[in-house]
């Protein structure tokens, strides 16, 4: 009987641990790893519908330079096309840790296309990245969709008017098109306060912004939203327009509740996606 209340008490100073690691990090652990288990199940196995593009999304590398190496030379040797960061590519944004990441990327000789995180505006906002990487929003065209690189980075600001202003044309050019957008905090998340809107905490401006980031994208024919941060994959929907958001698990292994990973991303011809973790060996 003594054994039985030890063991009891023990799994319940378990549970309270990683309650405590959960609410530290922002985020619901458990729901997450069911998520994770998830889609590992409907994401097994090798698709037999034609393949439009395949590509690598990456995030959270954090100067982890050896793991970035490893990342993106694994990403090649599964074929993809190129290969999206989804920030956080540095530890606080200096020039010399954006520089590394850059001689890295551009020594892999793959095509790559990447956005800021909110570590990469610690020393300077947006200056010392758009010196480096280039502009901190863009959108391009590839292999028949449409793909929007957004600025969701500054967790004091939100998602600020010229930006949208900018994405509201930018989405009535695109008309009908597939689309796909990749923003380093995500828009929404059914359990978690890591959101653009509230990492900072409670914002009427920001939620007002996201407000009307999601109403943009209402009638719009959105593939799927991309984002980082987290340092722990899910995929889950936005309820108020019915899209996908997927979280790609970091590359560093600083701060990481799994394996350092990136995402795997197939489009088909028939505009639909498959989205599944690589651990990077």
């Amino acid at each position: 009987m003594k054994s039985f209340f030890t063991i009891t008490i023990l799994v319940g100073l378990l549970i309270t641990f990683l309650f405590a690691i959960s609410a530290f990090l922002g985020r619901d652990l458990f729901l997450t790893l069911q998520k994770e288990f998830e889609q590992g199940i409907i994401n097994n196995g090798q698709s037999k519908k034609p393949l439009l593009v395949r590509f690598a999304v990456l995030s959270d590398t954090h100067s982890d330079s050896e793991n970035t190496k490893k990342a993106l030379e694994q990403a090649k040797s599964l074929g993809v096309e190129y290969i999206v960061h989804t920030g956080d590519w540095t530890t606080v944004g200096t020039v010399r840790e954006l520089n590394e990441q850059k001689r890295i990327f551009d020594q892999e000789g793959i095509k790559y296309y990447g956005i800021m995180g909110d570590h990469d505006r610690w020393q300077s906002g947006d200056k010392n990245f758009e010196q480096v990487l280039g502009k901190s929003f863009e959108s391009y065209d590839r292999d028949g969709i449409h793909n929007v690189l957004l600025d969701a980075s500054d967790i004091e600001n939100g998602l600020y008017k010229e930006e949208l202003d900018w994405l509201e044309a930018d989405l009535r050019i695109a008309g009908d098109k597939p689309i796909l957008i990749f923003m380093h905090l995500p828009i929404y998340h059914p359990t978690s306060d890591r959101t653009i809107s509230n990492k900072a905490g409670s914002d009427a401006e920001r939620d007002s912004a996201s407000e009307r980031f999601l109403s943009l994208l209402k009638g719009k024919n959105i593939l799927g939203i991309f984002s980082g941060d987290h340092h722990l994959s899910s995929n889950y929907t936005e309820p108020t327009t019915g899209v996908r958001i997927f979280i790609s698990g970091a590359v560093t292994r600083e701060r990481n509740l799994q394996k350092p990973r990136f995402s795997l991303v197939e489009v088909y011809k028939a505009h639909t996606i498959s989205v599944t973790d690589q651990i990077i060996k």
